[in-house]
């Protein structure tokens, strides 16, 4: 045996998918107005600053050279296996510093 839904039911059922609808409408084209905001000021702020954005520099860093950017330490330009030369010079004497040791950090207390 079916049992078919009251008017009050149905009505319910379709006011809460209007509802949720318009709701989920007010939210995508809200996130999509936020995105384009942001994608502006980025925009704005690097003809301003005369800068490229972070995200565009790294992107860039990445595809360039994708060995490179997983080794951060290596040199630019300098391939593994090169020995590269640094000119020494002297440093200049600094007083000494006594450090402080944990027995007198004990003793105080």
């Amino acid at each position: 045996m079916t049992s078919n839904p009251s008017f009050p039911g149905r009505a319910a059922g379709w006011l809460l998918r209007l509802v949720l609808g318009v709701a989920g409408t007010v939210l995508a084209v809200s996130l999509l107005v936020a995105g384009v905001l942001v994608a502006l000021f980025v925009v704005v702020r690097a003809l301003l600053t005369g800068r490229k954005p972070a995200f565009i520099v790294a992107f860039n860093q990445f595809r360039r050279s994708p060995l490179d950017a997983r080794r951060p330490w290596a040199a630019p330009g300098v391939k593994s296996g090169e020995v590269v030369d640094v000119e020494a010079r002297e440093l200049a004497e600094s007083p000494v510093i006594p450090s402080r040791s944990r027995k007198a950090d004990a003793d105080r207390l």
